[in-house]
């Protein structure tokens, strides 16, 4: 099982990540971060590919949430 979580600071405008995963030391290849940008996360089955994918359209503007991308 893993839990993650992320959150940004309303006062400063930081991010932060948290991970805890099954899978051993998994959690230090689970984020992704990019100031100007925002926070991707991945899970578990670690596949970096899609950290740089996802940061990169946040980078450009575009929501994630409105995209249909599917990575297989």
């Amino acid at each position: 099982m893993t839990f993650s979580i992320i959150a940004r600071c309303p006062n400063t405008g930081r991010l932060g990540l948290g991970i805890t995963t099954f899978s051993i030391a998994a959690g230090g290849r689970c984020e992704g971060i990019r100031f100007g940008a925002g926070v991707c996360k991945t899970q578990a089955y670690v596949k970096r590919d899609n950290d740089s994918i996802a940061l990169e359209l946040l980078q450009q503007g575009k929501l994630i949430a409105s995209l249909n991308y599917n990575p297989i």
